[in-house]
């Protein structure tokens, strides 16, 4: 009973989210590229209101495929590895606009391909799948040996398009 219970609040919430993200609209991204730095910045022209004025910094930890930024005055962890980034802690960060400035910075360090291994993911499909962790994390018991999983991100073409219940029903196989 429990279980379907849960199920059910993952669906709905799931279908919020989805929702939400479906309704936001991204129109206009400048990126700047300098010595490893990646800048972005992007805004909501049409609605004449600024959605994220965030500016990532990725800056490259010295010897290694790790990178590093500030967000909301932390400093966040981002490994990349074939085909991969890893975003250790991502659950801290929520806002979707900002989730896909971060993602748009990475993708220009080093882009990802899709789950047809032929296309390359865009920011906002990589956004969505954050958020799907997110949902995933803020929903699942603390006493789960899943919460910890959900935690961090990790952007990939194995779970590009999948909602937390296509990813949870892969797992439990």
């Amino acid at each position: 009973m429990i279980k379907k219970i849960f199920v059910m609040v993952l669906i709905l919430s799931g279908l919020f989210i989805i929702f939400l993200f479906q309704n936001n609209s991204v129109n206009d991204i400048e990126i700047e590229s300098e010595n490893e730095i990646v800048n972005n910045e992007i805004s909501n022209k049409e609605e004449e209101l600024v959605e994220s004025q965030i500016i990532i910094e990725l800056k490259r930890i010295k010897n290694s495929n790790n990178y590093s930024f500030i967000y909301d005055g932390e400093e966040f962890i981002a490994s990349y590895s074939n085909d991969n980034w890893h975003i250790t802690d991502s659950y801290k960060i929520k806002d979707n606009s900002d989730i896909i400035v971060i993602c748009q910075a990475l993708i220009d360090c080093h882009p990802i391909h899709g789950s047809d291994m032929v296309s390359y993911r865009t920011a906002e499909d990589m956004a969505y799948e954050w958020i799907q962790h997110n949902i995933a994390y803020e929903f699942l018991p603390e006493n789960s040996s899943w919460k910890n999983n959900t935690k961090d991100v990790d952007l990939n073409p194995e779970d590009q398009g999948k909602s937390f219940l296509d990813m949870y029903r892969d797992r439990i196989k």
